[in-house]
């Protein structure tokens, strides 16, 4: 069995659609795929942590950051800001997959419409906060 006959299995089409909002079909070919992959994400690649944010990844976010912050004090080194992209652009469909099956499991038991808006509170877009963040990394610029 592939993995996008075994994603089928794992969350139905009402539930990614309440997930992930806009842009399901790009999802939809990601995670449908049959080779296993969910292949790269050059939105996550190119914005990282920013991207993250957007998709309410927050959790996974903070540990990259956590991660970058960590990395760059230790080296003494301003490339590991990269790592972010590096993760996000090639594992941010995965990791965003991931996110979906666990809200999925945690709301097995409730009714649809109770499912539903726990799919779509959790899930969707957060552009509002993408933007602080992008404040927020360019701020020091303007001081």
């Amino acid at each position: 069995m592939g993995t996008g006959e075994q994603n089928k299995q794992l969350f139905e089409p009402w539930q990614m659609e309440a997930f992930v909002g806009s842009n399901v079909e790009y999802y939809e070919g990601k995670w449908g795929n049959s080779s296993g992959n969910s292949g790269s994400n050059w939105a996550g690649f190119f914005t990282g942590l920013i991207w993250a944010v957007y998709r309410k990844m927050y959790l996974e976010a903070v540990i990259v950051w956590v991660i970058v912050v960590v990395l760059s004090y230790i080296l003494q080194a301003d490339w590991p800001v990269w790592i972010g992209g590096i993760i996000f652009g090639f594992g941010g469909n995965e990791a965003y997959r991931w996110k979906l099956e666990r809200i999925v499991k945690k709301s097995q038991g409730l009714e649809r419409e109770e499912q539903e808006a726990l799919l779509k509170q959790k899930g969707g877009t957060n552009p509002i906060l993408a933007a602080i963040v992008v404040g927020l990394i360019f701020l020091p610029l303007f001081l």
